[in-house]
């Protein structure tokens, strides 16, 4: 896998499209427009987070568990299944995006506004508020590279459970790294604030990995190559419990199955 993190390992060859083809297609016009000289070279292409299935579950309204708060797009999870068809995710932006607004256009008009504590803020977020800024530490770029790379490594394109066992091994460490790092002003706390929320990020698709002991639509295990709809047609929601800090991992059956 570094293999294609790193260096592409796939090509983009477009180099014998003839020249009608260039000028009578869109999508090709509009390569043409970047500056790459696709018709004498080849481009090196590299897998990316493309769309996200998994998310925050929300209702037919588009509320979350957290009273107030409202989720629509590709944010909301459970819309698409195991994968989606090509253009749905700007078609649910569009619906959704407009039912979640109204709705919480509706909610704010009933409610009082909430009133707002620099101390509280200070407290859920140490460094957030207070203090000078001295200026961003490398440490805390040097650990959301970490980040990245684990879950590169270890939740990619196809995952096994030896791997992502070795991801949350991973995870622990830099985790006890980030709990090492004391915010000196606000824009550390918001590094520290993006590094805590990527690992419990990196952390729920681990876990929730590890639970799926198949492969279905984008998710593939090399371990478990084929579909097991017997045992895993459902859904898995995972919540983390605010006193442990423990991820709960709940399994839901598909509605009709």
């Amino acid at each position: 896998m570094n293999a294609y993190h790193s260096e592409g390992g796939l090509f983009l060859d477009l180099t014998a499209v003839g020249e009608k083809s260039w000028a009578d297609l869109y999508s090709l016009r509009l390569l043409a427009r970047t500056g790459f000289d696709f018709r004498r070279k080849r481009l090196r292409v590299a897998p990316i987070t493309h769309f996200f299935m998994g998310g925050v579950v929300a209702d037919e309204q588009g509320e979350t568990s957290v009273p107030g708060l409202f989720a629509a797009g590709e944010v909301a999870g459970g819309f698409h299944g195991a994968n989606r068809m090509g253009g749905n995710a700007l078609t649910e932006c569009a619906v959704c995006g407009a039912i979640a607004g109204a709705s919480a256009a509706d909610r704010a008009k009933k409610e009082r506004p909430a009133g707002f504590s620099q101390t509280r803020l200070a407290r859920l977020v140490p460094g957030w508020v207070h203090g000078n800024e001295p200026g961003v530490r490398g440490e805390y770029s040097e650990l959301m590279a970490s980040i990245r790379n684990a879950a590169w490594e270890h939740a990619g394109v196809i995952r096994t459970g030896k791997g992502m066992e070795e991801g949350l091994r991973h995870l622990s460490r830099l985790e006890g790294d980030l709990g090492s790092l004391a915010p000196r002003g606000p824009g550390e706390g918001r590094r520290h604030e993006q590094a805590r929320s990527a690992l419990l990020a990196v952390r729920c698709i681990l876990e929730a990995g590890l639970r799926r002991r198949e492969s279905r639509g984008a998710f593939f295990r090399e371990d478990f190559p084929s579909a097991d709809d017997a045992r895993w047609r459902r859904n898995l929601r995972v919540s983390l419990h605010s006193d442990t800090g423990r991820l709960a991992l709940e399994e839901t059956p598909i509605a009709g199955t």
